[in-house]
């Protein structure tokens, strides 16, 4: 419980740490998406998630890649989802989606009421995080 609990306090620490540099410079950086692997994969262990390699994550992740490619998302974006995407759940993908939708249109409509214009970019990381963190819980 004690270990669960430490290593849950370090995945979110390392998550708000990427979702504030991602919300200030619009960049994820490789160092930060290692540290990640190092952090979050043992932390899903630990917590007795299992990790889902089938079709369906093949083919979100190779879609994610896809808006990457094209310029949709960055892909700093799309290497921070490949890194979740063997521990999503399928079964709650719902809660999840609606959260990065919510998220993202939240940043969207700040990002109009503080500079008055439509935004060029938003900040996708605290978005992806936030829908995990959701999928992951329920």
């Amino acid at each position: 419980m004690l270990s669960q609990t430490l290593a849950l306090l370090l995945t979110a620490t390392w998550a708000l740490a990427v979702a504030i540099r991602d919300l200030r410079t619009f960049q994820i950086a490789n160092r930060d998406l290692r540290l990640g692997v190092a952090i979050c994969w043992p932390t899903c262990l630990i917590c007795e998630q299992t990790p889902h390699l089938d079709l369906r994550v093949a083919l979100l992740s190779g879609a994610s890649l896809f808006l990457g490619l094209i310029g949709v998302v960055g892909m700093g974006d799309v290497k921070l989802f490949l890194l979740f995407a063997p521990w999503l759940h399928q079964r709650n993908w719902i809660c999840g989606a609606i959260a990065l939708i919510s998220v993202s249109w939240v940043q969207f409509a700040f990002g109009i009421w503080k500079s008055r214009r439509i935004p060029t970019q938003i900040a996708f990381a605290p978005a992806i995080l936030i829908a995990v963190a959701v999928n992951m819980a329920t």
